[in-house]
């Protein structure tokens, strides 16, 4: 593949995200409850997504946001209750109404996302998700859904990560404004 092609199907794919949804999902974190807490999660790549915008949330912005996807808690919990639920259980020994939930997943059908997303809300959590692909059961449980219409675990992976960095930025933005604002 030339890579004047590659970048074309970036190009391509940027032109058909609804900036709506990202708009939503800035406005609805920069007012985030700080007594909240938001939980990122995701598999493979995903879940690499997940620790990165879950530590840029909390180190750069201020909020509070833990990635359930600690190799500990997922064998533990895979291997005691399996690995469908490893991240279901956790947000309900963790999650509290009106928390947040952030599902970092490529095609929107991993088993242990669903029943997150599930779980999320029988406890009254918001949920938020990055997809690709169709975007699977996972867009259709989702408050806000930041979709990738693309059938490639790399150019969706890359995007996930190029949209959550412009999202931190923008909040990071707002954040440095409001404390020279006083």
């Amino acid at each position: 593949m030339i890579l004047k092609n590659y970048f074309k199907i970036y190009a391509d794919l940027f032109k058909v995200i609804n900036v709506k949804e990202i708009d939503y999902l800035i406005e609805y974190l920069n007012s985030f409850d700080r007594n909240k807490k938001i939980y990122v999660i995701g598999n493979g790549g995903s879940a690499a997504l997940a620790e990165h915008f879950a530590q840029d949330l909390s180190k750069k912005c201020f909020i509070p946001a833990i990635s359930l996807t600690n190799i500990c808690n997922i064998t533990a919990f895979g291997n005691d209750c399996g690995y469908g639920n490893v991240f279901a259980d956790q947000l309900e020994i963790y999650g509290n109404r009106g928390d947040c939930l952030i599902c970092f997943t490529s095609s929107g059908n991993s088993d242990n996302i669903n029943y997150a997303c599930a779980r999320a809300d029988l406890l009254g959590i918001f949920v938020v998700s990055f997809t690709g692909f169709d975007g699977g059961f996972t867009k259709g449980k989702s408050d806000i859904n930041i979709h990738v219409p693309y059938s490639d675990y790399g150019v969706v992976e890359s995007l996930h990560s190029l949209l959550f960095h412009f999202i931190i930025d923008v909040l990071y933005d707002k954040r440095i404004k409001d404390e020279e604002n006083g």
